[in-house]
Parts: C-alpha cells; sequence; structure tokens
C-alpha cells in the first residue's frame, strides 16, 4: 500500500519566498534523512486562487502506515516546529491522507 500524506500550506506572501527557502533547505534535507519517507516533493499552486497569500503543498510518499504513523508520531512536531521558530502566525496548513489506487 502506498500512502501520500500531503501538507497544504497558505503562506502570506510577505514571507511566501523565505517560507520556500526554508522548507527546501531544511525542511526537505531533514525529512530525505528519514527511513519512513520514501520520496518528498514540493509544489507551489499556480491556479488562481483568490487568498490572501501562497499556495505550497509538500508532499510525503510512504510505503505503510505504519511508516506514516512513525512520521505522525516523531517528527511531524519537529517539521512544524521548524517552521514556526520563524514563520509562527504567518502560515495555516491542512493535512490529508491519500492512498494510491
Amino acid at each position: 500500500m502506498h500512502l501520500l500524506s500531503n501538507y497544504t500550506f497558505l503562506v502570506e506572501f510577505s514571507h511566501a519566498l523565505l517560507f520556500e527557502k526554508k522548507v527546501t533547505d531544511e525542511i526537505i534535507p531533514y525529512i530525505n534523512a528519514l527511513k519512513a519517507i520514501e520520496k518528498v516533493s514540493f509544489y507551489r499552486l499556480i491556479t488562481e486562487v483568490e487568498t490572501d497569500g501562497q499556495n505550497l503543498s509538500l508532499q510525503l510518499y510512504v510505503n505503510s502506515e505504519n511508516d506514516f504513523k512513525a512520521f505522525e508520531a516523531v517528527h511531524k512536531m519537529k517539521v512544524l516546529t521548524m517552521l514556526d521558530q520563524h514563520f509562527a502566525g504567518q502560515y495555516v496548513y491542512f493535512q490529508s491522507l491519500l492512498e494510491a489506487i
């Protein structure tokens, strides 16, 4: 079973580029070092949506529900803490878990 854990962020425009850099330079290398995560992708939404910020998607591919649970239990809070150190109050996010068909 392949799963995709998708984190969609809405980041204030004034902080979007720095947020992207933080994710690219620090968050993705941290996640890539984890055995539970098979692959990481990072996307910027280019479809125009009327919001007050930039929409970004961080996608984590895992092989099993156990790998997902391991990430959630140990590493999710670390990732969010890394973001909050610089961007607390400048973004909101929601998470979706998807299963390959």
